[in-house]
């Protein structure tokens, strides 16, 4: 995991404002299959961040939605705005830094993302799920490469030739 944080974050931010209201930031990351907003003040600043796990504090259900089989839909208090919610401040991490730097980090301070920097300007956003993903694969090239190198070493052994003349002979 030394490989920098440039390379497994998204570039995709998207937006909202501080005083929009919760409806609303549900809609754009159910629409946009985010977990994570980015919260801009009345001047175009970053205020904060909202995650899902915000939004999810924030909302309620009706009772007969409860009751009701499947996925009920969060409802809103249309008096609460973004700002209300938002994590702030945001934690950072720099584009060269390694990614074990930001799961680190993010260990530390117990959140699921870290807005990624290059000269101090905010340019991507890294979270736990790409860190998953990075583990994953991680995993699966090491399980290979251990695979291919036991391979080679029963196939360059004594037992590999007795195997390949076994195989020859259909056995």
């Amino acid at each position: 995991m030394n490989e920098a944080v440039r390379f497994h974050s998204s570039e995709d931010l998207i937006v909202i404002a501080y005083n929009a209201g919760l409806s609303r930031a549900y809609e754009l990351m159910k629409s946009n299959h985010l977990r994570h907003l980015l919260v801009l003040d009345s001047t175009g600043l970053i205020a904060g961040i909202l995650s899902e796990r915000d939004l999810f504090r924030a909302s309620y259900f009706s009772r007969n939605e409860k009751e009701r089989a499947g996925s009920a839909e969060p409802i809103f208090d249309p008096r609460d705005q973004v700002g209300d919610y938002m994590s702030w401040p945001i934690h950072t991490v720099d584009e060269s830094d390694s990614v074990g730097t930001a799961a680190k980090l993010m260990i530390e301070k117990k959140i699921s993302s870290l807005m990624v920097t290059k000269d101090r300007y905010v340019t991507s956003i890294i979270t736990t799920e790409d860190l998953l993903k990075i583990l994953v694969s991680e995993r699966e090239s090491l399980i290979k490469t251990m695979k291919t190198g036991v391979l080679e070493t029963v196939y360059n052994s004594p037992i590999g030739a007795i195997a390949e003349k076994l195989a020859s002979i259909g056995i």
